[in-house]
């Protein structure tokens, strides 16, 4: 492949995000859609339709498409590993939905094989990479807030059954494995790996009713509080939670630092107000050149591209990826045994410099 010629994606999964994006990959000169698969053949039709895409029959007719270098794989979550797996086996870059497994050990065995391949490998979320997060990153690094000792990491993710028509693969997962992915990999994006995680859970409301009037009862929590501590001194209280209404309650990242506080109300958009203030001082707005977007869905995947041409590793990457799974895991842990479980693992820091959207 030449330098200047677009990268060929490949779509996995056509779900509810599956829509978002493909408009957004649409957008991006260095890629080029090619076609997408699903066991639910008339999603994929559907979708392949409305974009003109390829509707490839099987899942090994997508792998031998030889225009296909990045598969993007937005299955459901317990599908992450064996898919990933199967594309990274056959040759085929993968940017992955989070997480990137349910199991710490799958998925640094995800990371070893695309390492041996010489492979890239990805994976959501990819919000830190947004104009409002790396305005609020801009903030702690330029010194404002002075030594950053505390963040706070609110997701009230409300009623999923309100609104989403397949609620039960959410609540097998989780909050924390769901949309708590969101900050812990904003947090360590800024501040490196974790070292120890103390958390509790409870089940506030076990009875649930599903958008087609069926009940259903929870097995278990959707609320959880964790205390994450980064070896620099910096600590996360992340509360994670498929009960309080996100409209009532913002999905907020604070930094605290000894000499004020940075904070964004919506860690998930892109164009979210981000405010600091001096510990004496009031609220002032950060300014920073908004993008128009709530999220761009393809950002990832359009990095990974220009990755590719240019011979660096994504941003968005699997060894972080990998560490956000030993958090989660070791967040369970901590529930299940009532104590403070250690974090080992480490990966490499994404050296992220100049305009990316």
């Amino acid at each position: 492949m030449t330098h200047d010629q677009p990268v060929g994606v490949g779509i996995l999964g056509a779900g509810n995000i599956a829509g978002p994006y493909i408009s957004d990959l649409a957008t991006y000169p260095n890629v080029e859609l090619r076609g997408i698969f699903d066991l639910d053949s008339a999603k994929a039709a559907d979708l392949a339709s409305k974009h003109g895409l390829t509707k490839y029959e099987t899942l090994d007719q997508l792998l031998a498409d030889p225009e296909v270098e990045i598969v993007a794989n937005l299955s459901a979550h317990h599908a992450h590993f064996e898919l990933t797996k199967k594309c990274l086996e056959a040759g085929k870059h993968v940017h992955s939905e989070k997480p990137l497994s349910l199991s710490a050990e799958q998925a640094w065995q995800l990371v070893k094989i695309a390492e041996s391949k010489g492979l890239r490998l990805g994976c959501s979320p990819f919000t830190w990479l947004g104009n409002a997060s790396r305005a609020l990153s801009g903030v702690v690094k330029s010194g404002k807030i002075g030594k950053p000792r505390l963040i706070y990491a609110e997701v009230n993710w409300g009623f999923i059954e309100a609104w989403h028509p397949s609620p039960a693969a959410f609540h097998k997962v989780g909050a924390l494995w769901d949309v708590g992915v969101y900050p812990l990999t904003f947090a360590t994006s800024m501040f490196g790996p974790a070292r120890s995680v103390e958390s509790i859970a409870r089940t506030l409301k076990p009875e649930r009713i599903a958008l087609d009037g069926t009940a259903f009862t929870l097995d278990r929590p959707e609320w959880m509080v964790s205390m994450i501590d980064f070896a620099d001194g910096v600590t996360l209280r992340l509360t994670t939670n498929f009960y309080v209404d996100k409209s009532k309650q913002r999905a907020t990242f604070e930094v605290h630092g000894d000499d004020g506080t940075v904070r964004a109300d919506d860690w998930l958009n892109f164009d979210s107000e981000v405010q600091f203030a001096s510990r004496k001082g009031e609220w002032e707005t950060v300014e920073f050149e908004k993008g128009g977007h709530y999220i761009r869905w393809g950002l990832a995947i359009a990095d990974m591209a220009t990755g590719l041409r240019d011979d660096r590793p994504p941003l968005a990457g699997g060894a972080q990826a990998a560490h956000i799974v030993d958090i989660l895991e070791a967040c369970e842990k901590s529930v299940r045994e009532s104590r403070l479980v250690e974090v080992t693992s480490q990966f490499p820091a994404p050296k992220l410099t100049g305009a990316i959207q």
